[in-house]
């Protein structure tokens, strides 16, 4: 009985020395925030914290329930708070506001005229160390690069996003979405209820071939392995990126070893998968660049070539670089194209007056006898503006800066504020994509007809109402190099999906269209930010394609 009378009070002592220490913590942080003179919301987690990130979806339901109005203190510690909330909390505090925790204190900011200033600062407003220094689990690469390393990265990374891998992807894409849309239709008697998981499948069939030269059919069957393999390099990568959490958290050596559970073995087996292909694929693409080959114009061969071609200028990068930056195409090339693809197809679903204004476009460009064997990426894609207007869902809803360095000035709504030192900026990308001030009164409707202009000479593509206020790729010298590559896969998809065909959810028994379109967009609303932002139960919406 002693023994759990000792035990009892130890823990008692030890929660009480935390929640002192933490006190004390939350109000050293809460008087350095005080002085910025805007509105102050106090959290008791680090949101960046990484057993939290890993933990936060299972425990942070439970924590809002907490009684007398003390669930309200975790609304802002989940990754995806921004998204549910959209402009709201801007709303209430105004264009900017701090959030103060244990660890730090972050201004949360959708000014958008700040925020592009932010941008645009690259020397001034580096990334964090904490949260971006996990990227770098294949090797260092551009999106975890700092200062001069970063500046040697982006030299050698952008230029294979060309219009040679464009047509590429183009091509790719219109394949795989013509085989995609085929497995669609076959299930329509009962509806078609992976679309999500299809369209993860595309995009990462269209990133190994147009970035790897690794071709696959959209419905592979068994694969012959190449020797000294025990998966093939789709399924590798894809258990990697699957399994992004794991591959940054845990020890890629430990989570091999036979006393550990199966799942972590799996993921373990799959990072060494991916690694020996990488570095295999390196070895061919540099074996043909000394034999002068001109190589395939994928990603990787075009990379390997502009980091041998710079070895004379000191201006390259290793082998273990190259991999990193595989690695980082593959992760930023995957989910977010996907995720934004199921979205658009969903949502087109219980939308058909915009599936009638794509069809439109679509029949006026392409004909309607045409075979997607005949689409050239050059003379078609510049003209299918009603599909690109139809992204939505942007893949990054929030951008997280830090004055490493030394203070910086920002004015934010004509208002100069000097953030210290070590200060992190969470620019609120997701509040200026939706915020009346900047996109009117209907700025939550899904209005794809907002990004066209017409007049007498024909459409182009506009401007958004205030400029700094659309962001979905980030901005400045580190816009998201893969742009155009996400823009072309998700047009080509678009027009191989709607020009033919019309897409509407399947009706439960006794179910009304009006009440389908309703559960669907239900659906929809129930998102999360896992890497990027998906719906949580997308396989619950069945689709029924139909010939027009």
């Amino acid at each position: 009985m002693q023994w759990f009378v000792a035990l009892s009070i130890g823990s008692l002592a030890i929660c009480l020395l935390w929640t002192a220490a933490t006190a004390y913590k939350v109000t050293s942080n809460y008087l350095k925030a005080r002085q910025l003179g805007f509105p102050i919301v106090v959290g008791f987690i680090d949101p960046l914290n990484p057993l939290w990130i890993l933990s936060y979806p299972t425990l942070l339901p439970l924590l809002r329930r907490l009684p007398f109005g003390l669930g309200d203190s975790f609304t802002y510690i989940s990754l995806d708070w921004n998204y549910k909330d959209t402009y709201r909390s801007h709303e209430k505090y105004g264009d900017a506001f701090i959030l103060v925790n244990p660890r730090r204190f972050q201004i949360i900011v959708a000014d958008a005229t700040a925020i592009d200033d932010i941008l645009t600062r690259r020397k001034d407003f580096t990334k964090p160390e904490i949260l971006y220094k996990a990227l770098d689990c294949f090797g260092p690469n551009v999106d975890s690069a700092e200062g001069a390393t970063w500046q040697r990265h982006r030299k050698i990374t952008s230029p294979p996003f060309n219009e040679r891998n464009s047509a590429l992807v183009w091509k790719e894409s219109l394949r795989q979405a013509t085989d995609m849309h085929k497995f669609w239709v076959v299930q329509n008697e009962e509806g078609a209820t992976s679309t999500a998981a299809d369209t993860l499948t595309l995009a990462l069939h269209v990133l190994t071939s147009a970035g790897f030269g690794q071709s696959y059919s959209f419905l592979s069957g068994p694969e012959i392995l190449p020797p000294g393999h025990t998966m093939s390099y789709r399924n590798a990568l894809r258990d990697v990126l699957t399994n992004f959490s794991t591959v940054i958290s845990c020890n890629h050596e430990l989570i091999k070893r036979p006393y550990m559970p199966k799942s972590l073995q799996k993921v373990g087996n799959a990072i060494q998968e991916c690694r020996t292909y990488m570095a295999e694929m390196i070895h061919r693409e540099r074996q043909l660049t000394e034999k002068r080959d001109s190589g395939a114009g994928n990603l990787l061969s075009s990379l390997i070539r502009a980091a041998d071609d710079g070895k004379a200028a000191s201006c390259s990068l290793n082998d273990e670089e190259i991999m990193g930056n595989l690695f980082i195409y593959s992760l930023a090339g995957h989910e977010t194209t996907a995720n934004t693809l199921a979205y658009a197809v969903i949502l087109l679903s219980v939308n058909p007056s915009l599936q009638d204004w794509l069809h439109e476009e679509l029949a006026g460009v392409l004909g309607q006898n045409s075979s997607p064997d005949e689409w050239q990426y050059e003379t078609i894609f510049p003209d299918l503006r009603h599909c690109l207007a139809v992204i939505l869902y942007g893949p990054v809803f929030w951008l997280l800066k830090e004055t490493k360095e030394s203070p910086q000035m920002i004015k934010i709504n004509g208002r100069e504020c000097l953030l210290p030192q070590g200060a992190f900026a969470f620019l609120n990308l997701r509040a200026t994509h939706t915020h009346p001030k900047y996109w009117g009164f209907d700025s939550l409707e899904w209005k794809p007809k907002r990004w066209i202009s017409s007049d007498s000479s024909g459409e182009t593509m506009r401007e958004p109402p205030v400029k700094e206020a659309y962001k979905p790729w980030a901005e400045g010298a580190r816009v998201c190099p893969g742009k155009k590559f996400s823009q072309v896969e998700f047009v080509a998809v678009m027009a191989v999906l709607f020009r033919d065909w019309k897409v509407s959810p399947k009706l439960k028994y006794g179910e009304s269209m009006e009440q389908a379109q309703q559960r669907v967009m239900d659906v929809v609303n129930d998102s999360t930010c896992k890497i990027t932002l998906r719906m949580n139960n997308p396989e619950s919406v069945g689709l029924v394609w139909t010939k027009r």
